[in-house]
């Protein structure tokens, strides 16, 4: 008896190591409908409100490119008309990051899956929605919670998938070609595939090498000019020191002084790209730029703690952020930003007094009523 166990388990395991893995990309696009007109209303304000950093982070990609590498599955998505992906998952037997587009950070992630979504048996299958996507004839299945209802079509393939299920490539070693989370009442979120090609030529280790490299840690190096000033953290209506920074797009430095200078008011705002909130704040703060002229509002946007100068100026640019860029120094942030909060903005009058300090998101309207007070007043 002994003898035949092991001849079965020599056997599944000769099949298993003769199966091979599989290998190529899937691309998917994603619909969103909602199932009320209250909520699509809503949605669409928050967008134009917030942005596209509203978009990226609630709601999913427009396209989505699996590509696949034996037990490795690099995930790239892209939003609306970008044509370069703005967020990358790497997902492996025992990995999940990802790595943000903008500031080449790469950080670890937690499974978020739930045990039952991953089990077949909790799956009741509905026959009369089978489907053929890509060539495959593909089964449906469908699970409920309490949240609303998730269905899935897979499709048989004689190849290994990954076994991780971070990626959302498969279940139960069969593709998901296609998939519908329902969530009661409000809004349904499809996936489908749309096309299925080879393993490119693809270096994956070499990627994120180089999306994730850094060449900027010197321009967040002490500053000469700045050694003398205390790092003493600086409150409303006490006066700024004249601190010096490097700028963006300026092989040169330039003094915190010449700019107050030149204007009745100026704003720095402490931002990363690797930030959502502070990405978030941009349209506002364009908004801003927009209703004043330089003499009567200038604008400093310091850079912490990104990694590639490139993806800075990069972004900088694409956004149309069109006020002045520097990079924060270790002291000039225990000056003005101390607590360590991003975004951070802080407005200094001509005479270089702190007039405000606090998150852009909840001073911006405060900024545009001093400002325009002062305009007011000057006209007057």
């Amino acid at each position: 008896m002994k003898f035949y166990l092991s001849l079965l388990l020599l056997v599944s395991i000769l099949n298993v190591k003769a199966q091979k893995h599989f290998e190529g990309s899937v691309t998917y696009n994603f619909d969103v409908k909602y199932l009320s007109k209250a909520d699509s209303l809503y949605t669409d304000s928050l967008i134009k409100e917030r942005g596209f950093i509203f978009r990226t982070f609630f709601l999913p990609p427009t396209q989505s490119v699996h590509i696949i590498k034996k037990d490795t599955v690099m995930v790239q998505d892209y939003f609306d008309d970008h044509t370069s992906p703005h967020t990358v998952y790497i997902t492996s037997k025992n990995e999940y990051k990802t790595l943000d587009m903008n500031s080449g950070k790469l950080r670890d992630r937690k499974e978020y899956t739930k045990s039952k979504y991953r089990n077949i048996k909790k799956y009741i299958r509905i026959r009369n929605e089978d489907e053929v996507i890509c060539g495959y004839n593909c089964k449906a299945w469908k699970i409920k919670s309490k949240n609303g209802w998730n269905k899935v079509w897979l499709a048989e393939t004689d190849q290994v998938l990954p076994s991780t299920v971070k990626a959302g490539i498969s279940l139960d070693n069969k593709l998901i070609l296609k998939q519908i989370r329902h969530y009661n009442g409000k809004k349904e979120e499809v996936k489908y595939a749309v096309e299925m090609d080879g393993l490119p030529a693809y270096d994956f280790s070499g990627f994120v090498a180089t999306n994730t490299g850094t060449n900027i840690k010197e321009k967040y190096e002490p500053i000469a000019q700045n050694n003398t000033i205390e790092d003493m953290p600086v409150k409303v209506g006490q006066k700024v020191p004249n601190v010096y920074f490097r700028q963006v797009f300026k092989n040169e430095l330039a003094n915190l002084y010449q700019t107050t200078a030149q204007s009745n008011y100026t704003m720095i705002e402490f931002w990363g790209s690797w930030c959502l909130p502070c990405l978030a704040a941009t349209p506002k703060i364009k908004k801003l730029r927009d209703k004043f002229t330089k003499q009567e509002l200038s604008i400093i946007s310091l850079n912490t703690r990104d990694k590639m100068e490139e993806k800075v100026k990069n972004l900088i640019t694409k956004k149309e952020m069109n006020w002045q860029h520097a990079y924060s120094t270790k002291k000039i942030v225990s000056i003005f930003n101390k607590q360590g909060k991003y975004p951070t903005a802080v407005l200094i009058d001509k005479n270089n007094m702190v007039v405000l300090i606090g998150n852009p998101h909840l001073i911006l309207e405060e900024v545009e009523r001093i400002v325009g007070g002062e305009l007011s007043s000057t006209k007057n």
